[in-house]
C-alpha cells in the first residue's frame, strides 16, 4: 500500500461507535422539546384556569398553542361568540402579564371539545398559586 492509498484510507476511516452513558442520554431526553412543551402547556392551562370563572373552565378546553396562536375550543357552537366577547380581552391581558414567553399574537375561539380542559387545572392551581402569580409590588414569583 503506497502513501496515497494510506492517506485515502485514513481520511475515509469511520470512528468506532461508542456506548453512551445512560445518564447523559436521559439528560438529553429530559431537556428535549416535547417534555419542555408539556410543562409549558401545563403552566398555560393553570394560568388560564386561575384567571377565568367556573363556566369557562367547564365549557372550554385548550385546543392548541403555538406559532403565536392560541385556540380555545368551546363545547357548543352557539356559545363560541359569547365566550369570545366575554373572554378575549381578559385572556389577552392575563397572558401578556403572566405568560410572556408564549408571545400570542392571536386568540381564537372555535367550536369543539379537546382533551386539555381547564377544570383539572383549577383544582391544582389553587395549590400552586404562588408558582406563577407574580402579583403585588416586589413579587419574586416566576413568570409563566
Amino acid at each position: 500500500m503506497d502513501k496515497r492509498q494510506l492517506a485515502q484510507v485514513w481520511a475515509n476511516r469511520q470512528l468506532p461507535e461508542r456506548a453512551a452513558r445512560v445518564g447523559k442520554l436521559a439528560s438529553e431526553l429530559l431537556d428535549s422539546g416535547p417534555v419542555r412543551e408539556v410543562s409549558r402547556l401545563s403552566r398555560l392551562r393553570q394560568t388560564i384556569a386561575r384567571g377565568t370563572d367556573e363556566e369557562f373552565r367547564r365549557r372550554c378546553t385548550l385546543g392548541s398553542a403555538g406559532r403565536g396562536r392560541l385556540t380555545i375550543q368551546v363545547d357548543q357552537e352557539s356559545l363560541v361568540q359569547p365566550m369570545r366577547i366575554r373572554w378575549l380581552t381578559p385572556l389577552q391581558a392575563l397572558l401578556k402579564a403572566e405568560c410572556r414567553d408564549f408571545h400570542f399574537e392571536r386568540i381564537d375561539f372555535v367550536a369543539g371539545r379537546g382533551e386539555l380542559g381547564f377544570e383539572e387545572s383549577a383544582a391544582t392551581s389553587s395549590e400552586d398559586s404562588s408558582e406563577c402569580s407574580g402579583d403585588g409590588p416586589g413579587s419574586t414569583a416566576p413568570e409563566c
